[in-house]
Order: C-alpha cells, then structure tokens, then sequence
C-alpha cells in the first residue's frame, strides 16, 4: 500500500512554510500520572460538560472509597477532586468552576453526608474587561461581587459573584470570599484612593495577604499600565486571582477534613462567544504555549502520591470550552491545543435530533489526533441515539445515558443530580478502572518487551528492562516518555535519533499527515503496483522527476519494511 504524501510534497512546494514548522520550538510539558486526570470534552456547545464534571465531583467525593491497587480498602483515606476550566469566556456572569463549586455545595448540604468538605473556587486569569465586572467596573448589573448571579445554559445558579445577599435559600452559610491575591490596583493598574473617602466599599473579604477595597462607583480610579501587554489599558490579561472558599460540614460536624473539592479557572473573557473572538473583542490575547504552562502548573498542583498508595486519593478533571474543534484563544483548534498533553478523553454526546452525527464526528476528531476516549455520555432526549453509537463504537468504548435534565429554569437540578448518581458513579468506576489498567500496562511494557523483542544495533545483555525507553505517544519532534518513579509522570524528550521522516513533522504537520494518510488508506485500501497506476504515486514520480531526480526519465518503488516505502529516480528502464 502507498500512502500519499500530499502533506509533504505541499511543505516541499512552500519552503518557507517547511522552515517555519521544523524550527517551531517543541514544548516541555511534563505532567504527573499519580492520579486519574481526565479530559471533558463534547460533540457541541451547551450538551452538559459542567454538569458532568459536577456530578463526577460529587460521585467521587461523597461515595466510599475505592479498593486501592494493593487491595487496601481503607474508608479513612481523604479524597481531592480538582477541576480545572482553562477556556472560560462569558465570565463572570457565566463560571463554570463556579458552577461545579456551587452545586457540589448546594448537593452536599442537602444530603449532608457523615463528612466534611473543604471545598474552593480560584480564578487566576482574566481580560481586563472581564476583571472590571467582576469589581463591579465597566457597566452591567448582577455581574459584581455585590450581587447579581452566575449563569449556566440560561438557569441561574447561586447568588453574585461573592455576593452578601443573593446566594440560594439552600445555602446556610455564603462561601468567604478571600477577594484577591493581588489588590485591585496592582491587578488592574488601579490607583484607588481610600473606600472611606470616595464611597462604600465593594465588599471584599480581606485574607492574610491584604485588605483590597475599592470604590463602589469607580471614584478616584486613576489608570496606570497594570495589563501584561503594556498598552491600551482597556485591553490585555491581568492576574485576577479572585479566590472563595467554604467548609461544608456533615450531620457528625467533625473539626477534620475528609475531603477536598478544588475548582479552578485559568483565563476568563467577558463576551460569552467563542474564545477567539472574545480574544479579539477585549483585546486579550494569550498563546497557546501560556495556555499549556498554566495547565501543566495547575496539574503538578494537584499531584501526590500513586492512586490508592498514598494519604490522598486524587481525581482531575479538565474540561474544555465548545465543541472538540472549537477554536482555542489563538485560533488553534481545542483538540490541537491540548494534543501535546493527549490526556485521555471523556465525551459528551448529543442525544438531541442530528446528535449521531455530532456525536461520531467528535470522536473521529479526536481519535484521528490519537487521543484515547475512555467514556461516552449523553443525556436522553427520548430519541435512543445510544443505541447508533453503540453500534457504530462495537462495543469498545462504553456509552453512559443520563436522564433529561429539567426543562424548568427554576429547578436547581440537585433532584437530577440525585437521580443521576448511579450513571455518575458507573463513569467513575469506568475512568479509574482505565487508568489503574493504564499504569498497570506502561510499567510492564519495559520488561515485555525486553523478554521478546530484538533490537538491532544492541548489546541486549547490557541493557536491563529498567533502561528500556516506554514510547506513550508523539507530538511534533518529542517523544511523550513514560518515568516510572516514585511521582510517575509523562515527560517531554527529544526525538534526536531521528530519520529523515520522522524529523521534520511539527504537530500540526503531524495531524496533516494522519488526515492525508487515512484519506489515502480509505480511498485505495492496497494496491500492487507492477502495471498499475493510481494519482498518488503518479504526482510524487512527477515532483521527483522535477526536482532532485531532473535529467533521469523513469521512477521505481520499492516495498522497504524499515521505511514503509522507498522510491527513486533511475537512468531508464531496462
């Protein structure tokens, strides 16, 4: 069979654009296997990607504990749940980590569960036009951290942003909000004079580091230059560091404790729109390198010791913003932005009219990028798409149906959530059991293979099977390589030793070449090649005859198992 080589022969056509992809710098993004993480993706916008991430936090962190590798079933071991929002646009009026925070909260004090909970929401980053609203700056009622509320597919979930008097009746208590890590005009590039003076403050709660009070009505604000970008001061990215915590305590109201719930967002524009258009809008630029350095930071903060070995037990969720080819920040799409990490993937379906072919695209996405989909989930719409999908997936991956979430906006869904708790829980046995049988396979893969396999160019009495290299997947010109350590971890290593073809791909030239490979491979499946010819082979005996094969009159290809294929230029045919 020959594959076609239109990617490559399309990069040797455009020089510059070749030059661009083998010089673009490879990224270092180590990130720790101590624990299940797992990737939230889905088929559309809008089909329940928080719901699912709050209903998980609430499956792993309320149900009893799950019997660790080494058959150690021990109730006593506490539990961490981080979710993590990279992408969040709409915000603050629309806060998915908020979300996951409150209705973990608004669940747990319903059920009041023999535990407690030390449960948090971290904002890091946001457009300055988003982090004017958030202080109540820049127009736009019920935005504020004095009221108003958050949002999620048009119901309204919980009071303001912080706020005194809006919280839901469910809550007791209102979580303390900390304010931020930095003082607003540090943040902002602010100078505020005293609330005192100039008006009612905003309400902030103050923490150990400051005391942060700002004028209700934006009086004596001076502008500085407080944006990363350093120009317009309307525009740009800030450290927002917005921070609010809460302990929610059981019917034994223990002073420990058992339990952690740990919600972040990365970056946050004001436009609910696609990112790359809110990126534009606000003038709030991040690349996607910042995007991967801010992740990887965010999942080392979250890593311990292996599942079930240590003191915690930890699960993370990263859940993306839109659809699997929804465009990130800079343009990229979300499924090749988040490729150099390949986490395993949960995808959310569309059970609605036309979800099938929503559904089947999305995964075809994403397995042709090689990401590993563990689970699919949907919710009902009375229509069974489950069971197209299961036909089409053959019984590989396992397709979770969740019952139809109320149409009423009024309803806070914690009865759907209780409703929901044993398909909740089915998805966290299904991604636990896939990732201790993922650990279970890297560590035996070195001495697998040494028991089998022939190396050449090897002394193999000299290599013992704690030296063999574990491959888990390729992104560009790095080898994703597995380091069985004490902390295990997914580390970035340089292909050095690489051919020719193997070099020069960067990982968007890489999804190119597994797009024109799959195309080639379906379109012809296997050709035998003597006295026959197909478009392929025909238009790469052209370019080779016009360039480096110039002045010879006949090509030949040859079946070659080290490379795949091998052709060259040759005087005449004899």
């Amino acid at each position: 069979m020959f594959l076609s080589p239109s990617p490559l022969l399309s990069a040797f056509r455009h020089p510059l654009i070749l030059l661009r992809r083998l010089h673009s710098p490879p990224p270092d993004l180590p990130y720790p296997l101590t624990h299940p993480i797992y990737t939230i993706w889905a088929s559309n916008t809008s089909l329940g990607k928080t719901l699912v991430s709050a209903g998980l936090s609430i499956s792993f962190l309320l149900s009893p504990n799950q019997i660790s590798p080494n058959n150690n079933n021990n109730n006593n071991r506490r539990k961490k749940f981080v979710y993590l929002k990279p992408v969040q646009t709409g915000f603050p009026n629309e806060s998915d980590s908020r979300c996951v925070f409150r209705k973990f909260s608004e669940y747990f004090l319903n059920n009041r569960p023999d535990l407690s909970v030390f449960a948090s929401n971290y904002v890091i980053k946001s457009s300055v036009k988003a982090s004017e609203a958030v202080l109540g700056f820049g127009g736009g009622s019920g935005s504020d951290l004095r009221g108003g509320g958050v949002n999620y597919r048009g119901r309204k979930l919980g009071g303001g942003f912080g706020s005194e008097n809006g919280s839901d009746s469910v809550f007791d208590s209102n979580p303390v909000v900390k304010g931020f890590v930095k003082a607003p005009e540090a943040v902002l590039g602010f100078g505020v004079g005293s609330g005192s003076e100039n008006g009612s403050s905003s309400g902030l709660v103050s923490n150990n580091v400051l005391n942060a009070s700002v004028p209700a009505d934006g009086s004596g604000l001076v502008f500085g230059g407080g944006s990363e970008n350093g120009g317009n001061l309307r525009e740009g990215v800030v450290d927002l560091g917005f921070y609010e915590e809460r302990k929610l305590e059981g019917v034994s109201g223990t002073s420990g404790t058992n339990a952690e719930l740990i919600c972040k967002t990365m970056y946050g524009w004001k436009d609910a729109v696609s990112p790359h258009l809110a990126v534009e809008r606000e003038g709030a630029f991040v690349e996607d390198y910042e995007v991967l350095e801010t992740l990887k930071r965010c999942l080392w903060e979250s890593s311990g010791c292996g599942y079930g070995e240590g003191e915690v037990d930890v699960m993370c969720v990263v859940e993306t913003a839109g659809g699997v080819t929804s465009p990130g920040p800079s343009g990229s799409l979300q499924c090749d932005l988040f490729r150099p990490f390949r986490m395993p993937a949960v995808l959310v379906g569309d059970g609605k009219l036309g979800g099938i072919s929503g559904t089947i695209s999305a995964y075809e996405s994403l397995k042709l990028r090689g990401y590993d989909i563990v689970a699919v989930i949907l919710e009902e719409h009375g229509l069974v798409n489950q069971i197209p999908l299961m036909s089409y997936l053959q019984g590989s991956v396992p397709v979770l149906v969740l019952p139809p979430i109320p149409r009423d906006m009024s309803d806070n869904l914690i009865e759907w959530f209780h409703e929901s708790q044993p398909v909740f829980g089915s998805l966290k046995e299904i991604l636990i059991s896939a990732y201790l049988e993922r650990i279970k396979r890297l560590h035996e893969l070195p001495q697998r293979a040494h028991d089998i396999l022939w190396w050449p160019f090897t002394q193999h009495k000299l290599v013992p099977a704690e030296k063999v290299t574990v491959i888990d997947s390729r992104c560009g010109e790095n080898f994703a390589v597995h380091k069985a350590t004490k902390l295990n971890s997914i580390v970035q290593q340089f292909d050095a030793c690489a051919s020719w073809w193997t070099q020069g791909p960067d990982s968007s030239f890489q999804i190119e070449l597994a797009r024109s490979m799959g195309y080639t491979a379906a379109r012809y499946g296997h050709v035998m090649f003597p006295e026959n010819v197909y478009e392929p082979a025909l238009e790469s005996a052209e370019l080779l005859l016009d360039g480096v094969g110039k002045g010879t009159f006949c090509v030949f290809f040859e079946n070659y198992l080290a490379h795949g294929c091998l052709f060259g230029a040759a005087p005449e045919w004899v």
